[in-house]
């Protein structure tokens, strides 16, 4: 795919399969006129033959002969109402972006979601272009959108989300990361100011508008994206959120204990007081909020609140902590947790659990893990997230991975995972189940050691006779696609991200 100083220039008539012809389709096109605000629309209909459309002619022409001359931006699909995805060159792109304002929501949600699909096409620039990358287009959208707040209703908010989350994840853990976190956190900047992002949203159903107001479901999206990129913001709501649950676990000794010694700047009158203020585990967006709420504090003090969470979970799973408490010097309470909440107490403390970075507390999260036989997704996204885990797991505990855990991680991973390391891991563990370990353990050898040579041949054994489905093997091409992604965009990704807006890429 090119270097990494140097673009990738392709074209894409070389690069791209025809699809096999269908019936006739048909879908507008706007052209868009700055000067007088608003774009004449026309009807096109294509078939299985290629056709290059003049709009100041009217009829389409074969390939090759006219059209494309004008400097008029011509925006396809107006309206959202025939073609999903049409793609364009940079410059016509970035002209679309400059009218996003004349255009419909439906084609801003249209955009978001053909950029965000498109995200492994959208790399490198075509023989005539001079600059710019397409690997940024998606961040130049995404700063353009939110800078109209017109435009920004909650299915748009919704949407962004769902794209961003995907983009922190393949960032992880790579030298982009920072950027994109604080970029992340700059887009709801006007939603943090306006109190709408909180722990303890509500919603009013009846007086509910699309344009001003925020579904609780979208905050808890955005209040997850917030937590992976560490926000500050979240702080003290995520405290009050870990203290009024451990009331309504009618943990009140351990509660006492957590808030004295919590600095005092991260009190709030709320968590002094108790009380459990609006929290109910029997309420599925609670647990969601209160899940986020224990992965950021665990984030900002793995100490006090990993000790806390995992005194949660060594009560629910009848483990002993003492070898942890000495070899981690952590003081990990005794608890006593309600049979009839363990379920939804499980979906609050574990994602947090499993998101501890600390080696030496590896082999302790290991035994919990194997006694899942299925994971929530919420519960799978983190460990993909804590990588530094996946790996030592895949290397030296990959009997505590249950096959349909596995599968989940694999099939979530299509979307958010960019690890070399574990991809190929993965690859490893799905093919040897059924083949023999010794290879198996050669492979995490390898791996460790970071022997690319003898590890791809490894490899190259593995792909010339798999036993894995299909359907197995694209979800892995895709992860490995996600690797390649990243090491081509990361550096151009942060460069972007780093210049001021408004500066010309």
């Amino acid at each position: 795919m090119g270097g990494v100083d140097l673009p990738w220039v392709w074209d894409p008539t070389q690069r791209l399969r025809r699809q096999a012809a269908g019936e006739l389709v048909g879908f507008p096109i706007l052209v868009l006129e700055a000067a007088r605000g608003e774009g004449a629309v026309f009807e096109v209909f294509l078939d299985r033959e290629e056709m290059t459309y003049r709009v100041d002619d009217g009829p389409p022409t074969p390939p090759g002969k006219g059209g494309g001359g004008d400097s008029t931006p011509y925006y396809f699909n107006y309206g959202a109402t025939g073609l999903l995805r049409c793609d364009y060159d940079l410059a016509s792109w970035r002209a679309i972006f400059q009218h996003a304002a004349c255009l419909w929501s439906q084609d801003h949600l249209t955009i978001t979601a053909t950029l965000s699909a498109l995200r492994n096409v959208l790399v490198g620039r075509f023989p005539d272009e001079t600059d710019g990358d397409r690997c940024t287009l998606i961040w130049e959208w995404l700063r353009t959108l939110t800078a109209m707040p017109h435009a920004m209703s909650c299915f748009v908010w919704d949407l962004i989300t769902t794209c961003v989350e995907e983009l922190v994840y393949l960032v992880q853990g790579h030298d982009c990361s920072q950027a994109v976190h604080q970029f992340v956190e700059d887009l709801y900047v006007p939603l943090l100011e306006r109190h709408q992002i909180s722990f303890f949203a509500t919603e009013d159903p009846l007086n509910f508008q699309a344009f001003q107001d925020i579904p609780r479901r979208t905050v808890t999206k955005i209040l997850r994206v917030l937590a992976l990129c560490e926000s500050s913001f979240l702080h003290e709501g995520a405290t009050e959120m870990g203290f009024s649950v451990l009331d309504v676990l009618g943990l009140r000794s351990l509660r006492e204990s957590m808030f004295l010694t919590t600095p005092a700047g991260a009190r709030s009158e709320d968590a002094a007081g108790g009380g459990g203020r609006g929290v109910d585990l029997k309420n599925s967006a609670h647990v969601s909020s209160a899940a986020i709420a224990f992965f950021c504090l665990v984030s900002r003090e793995p100490a006090r609140w990993w000790s806390c969470v995992t005194g949660i979970v060594a009560a629910i799973c009848g483990l002993d902590t003492e070898p942890l408490q000495l070899n981690m010097q952590l003081c990990i309470p005794k608890v006593k947790i309600s049979c009839s909440s363990v379920v939804e107490v499980l979906l609050v403390v574990l994602p947090a659990f499993f998101s501890m970075r600390d080696a030496r507390a590896f082999h302790f999260m290991s035994d919990v893990l194997s006694m899942f036989s299925c994971l929530s997704d919420a519960v799978a996204q983190i460990l993909l997230w804590n990588r530094h885990f996946l790996i030592f797991i895949l290397s030296h505990r990959h009997a505590a991975l249950k096959p349909l855990v596995v599968q989940i991680l694999v099939s979530l991973g299509t979307k958010l995972c960019s690890d070399r390391r574990v991809v190929t891991l993965l690859h490893a563990l799905l093919t040897f189940q059924k083949a023999g370990m010794a290879q198996f353990e050669s492979l995490q050898a390898l791996l460790l050691e970071e022997r690319k040579e003898e590890t791809t041949a490894v490899m190259d054994d593995l792909k010339d006779a798999s036993p894995l489905s299909a359907e197995m093997l694209e979800d892995l091409r895709a992860m490995t696609v996600n690797c390649l992604w990243i090491a081509y965009s990361c550096t151009r990704i942060e460069q972007f991200l780093r210049r001021r807006p408004g500066r010309s890429p």
